[in-house]
C-alpha cells in the first residue's frame, strides 16, 4: 500500500504533537481539590455573613378561654409570625392545656410550686434556644384591695435564661402582668382612684429593675408583659416609661417601630446597648383572646 507520507515525516509529526501537549499541561493552572461535603461555602469578597436574628412575642390569653381557643391562638401566632419565644399572661391552672397546645419542639416553663407562679409562663422553640435556668420571681404581694371583692394575690413573673443555638447570644427573659386600672389615659399619669394598684405597680417595677441590673455582663435582658399602660398616653414618670424602660434604657416595640393596631398595653422590651436591637414588630388581632399578639423582631446591629 502506498503511504502519502514518508517514515521520517511521520516521526516528526508525532514529536511535534507531543511537544504541543506538554506545553499545554505546563500552561494550564493546577486543578483545585473538591471541597469536602460538609465544608462551608466560600465567602464572597467584601461580603459580610448575615447576622441571625430572632422574634419574641407577648400574648395575653384571657383566663376564660377554652382549650380549643387557646390552641388556636397559640398556633396561629406561631404559624403567622414565627416567634421563637413567647411570654404568656393570665394562664394560672392551665399547665396541661398549655402543654397540649404547643408544638412538640417547643418547651414550656410554667412553675407550679406556689399559688401565682404559673400565671405568666414562658414557651420557646427548642430548635432555636438552649435552656438555662428558670425560676419564678416574686414581684409584689397584695396587688388588689380585699374590699373590692377580688382576691389579693402575690404577683410573680417567670424568668428564663436562654442561649441562641446559632449565634450563642444569651438572654434573660421575664414574662409578667401588671395590675389593671392603673393608668389615667386622659391625664397620661397614674389612676389615683386605685392608688393601691399603682403602688403595686411601683413595687413590681422595682423588682423588674433589680432583676435586669443583676443580669451578668453580655446577657441581654428582655421583658414581655401586659403592662396595662397605653404606650401612646404614657406621659408621666410614674408608669412604664418612668419606672421601667427609662431607668433601664430599654426600647420597646412602640418606641422602636411606631403605632400598630391594638390596645398598646402589651410590650416586648429589650436593652438598647445589647448587640441585638428591635428592628420591627407586628400585631395579630384575629384571635379568640381579647388582646392582640405582639411579635417583635430582634436583629444584630451592624
Amino acid at each position: 500500500m502506498h503511504l502519502p507520507f514518508s517514515a521520517p515525516q511521520i516521526r516528526l509529526s508525532a514529536l511535534l504533537t507531543t511537544l504541543v501537549a506538554g506545553a499545554a499541561l505546563v500552561a494550564a493552572p493546577p486543578a483545585q481539590a473538591a471541597p469536602p461535603p460538609d465544608a462551608a461555602p466560600a465567602a464572597t469578597a467584601g461580603a459580610e455573613p448575615k447576622a441571625p436574628g430572632f422574634r419574641v412575642a407577648s400574648l395575653n390569653l384571657k383566663n376564660t378561654m377554652s382549650p380549643g381557643a387557646i390552641a388556636h391562638d397559640i398556633n396561629e401566632v406561631i404559624r403567622e409570625a414565627r416567634p421563637s419565644l413567647i411570654g404568656f399572661q393570665e394562664r394560672g391552672g392551665t399547665r396541661r392545656v398549655m402543654r397540649a397546645a404547643l408544638p412538640d419542639h417547643w418547651a414550656l416553663r410554667m412553675p407550679t410550686n406556689r399559688a401565682g407562679t404559673d400565671l405568666n409562663p414562658i414557651a420557646f422553640n427548642k430548635r432555636v434556644w438552649k435552656a438555662g435556668g428558670t425560676w419564678p420571681r416574686a414581684l409584689a404581694t397584695r396587688t388588689w384591695r380585699r374590699n373590692t371583692g377580688k382576691i389579693a394575690i402575690d404577683q410573680y413573673g417567670v424568668v428564663s435564661t436562654l442561649r441562641h443555638r446559632h449565634s450563642g447570644h444569651v438572654i434573660r427573659a421575664i414574662s409578667f402582668h401588671m395590675p389593671s386600672e392603673i393608668h389615667n389615659r386622659r391625664s397620661g399619669g397614674p389612676n389615683w382612684h386605685h392608688r393601691d394598684r399603682v403602688e403595686a405597680f411601683w413595687r413590681m417595677a422595682g423588682s423588674v429593675r433589680d432583676l435586669a441590673r443583676s443580669a451578668p455582663e453580655r446577657v441581654q435582658f428582655i421583658a414581655m408583659c401586659d403592662c396595662n399602660v397605653n404606650a401612646g398616653r404614657d406621659l408621666s414618670d410614674q408608669l412604664v416609661r418612668g419606672r421601667i424602660s427609662g431607668p433601664l434604657r430599654l426600647e420597646s416595640n412602640y418606641s422602636a417601630g411606631g403605632r400598630r393596631p391594638g390596645w398598646q398595653v402589651d410590650y416586648v422590651m429589650g436593652e438598647r446597648r445589647a448587640p441585638y436591637r428591635i428592628v420591627d414588630w407586628q400585631t395579630i388581632t384575629d384571635l379568640h383572646t381579647d388582646h392582640p399578639a405582639v411579635i417583635t423582631k430582634f436583629r444584630k446591629r451592624r
